[in-house]
C-alpha cells in the first residue's frame, strides 16, 4: 500500500491520482479523537421548507421573477431554484443576500419559521 505525504512530487501524474490516500486518526494527548458530529446536525426539514415558503412567499409580494431575485441576491437561478424548493440549505451569507435582494433584514426573511414546540 502506497502512501502519499505532503510535498510529495511524481513525474507521471497519472501514476498519482491512482495511488492511495491513507487517513491517520488524530491523536490528541496519546489518544485517538473522533469528531463530534452532533455539531454538524441540520435543523428539522420541516423548518427547510418553511424557509423556501417563506422566501417565495416573500418574492411574490414584491413582485418579481425568481432570476430577478437571483440576479439581486448574486446567486445562479438555479441556486434561487433549490432556496425556494427546500433541496438546500442556504449558508448565513447566502440568506444575508437573499434578504439584500428582497429589501429586507434577514430578521424579517426569518420571521415565523421556528415556533416553539406545543406543550403537552
Amino acid at each position: 500500500m502506497f502512501q502519499r505525504t505532503f510535498g510529495d512530487e511524481f513525474a507521471d501524474k497519472k501514476a498519482y491520482h491512482m495511488m492511495p490516500l491513507v487517513v491517520w486518526p488524530t491523536v490528541v494527548g496519546g489518544r485517538s479523537e473522533r469528531p463530534n458530529f452532533t455539531l454538524c446536525v441540520m435543523p428539522s426539514n420541516r423548518t427547510l421548507h418553511a424557509l423556501a415558503i417563506r422566501i417565495k412567499e416573500l418574492r411574490l409580494k414584491k413582485d418579481i421573477s425568481q432570476e430577478e431575485l437571483a440576479h439581486r441576491s448574486g446567486l445562479s437561478r438555479t441556486g434561487m431554484g433549490f432556496l425556494e424548493t427546500g433541496k438546500r440549505w442556504p449558508r448565513l451569507d447566502t440568506l444575508m443576500s437573499v434578504a439584500e435582494g428582497l429589501n429586507v433584514s434577514v430578521d424579517e426573511l426569518l420571521k415565523g419559521l421556528h415556533k416553539a414546540p406545543k406543550k403537552r
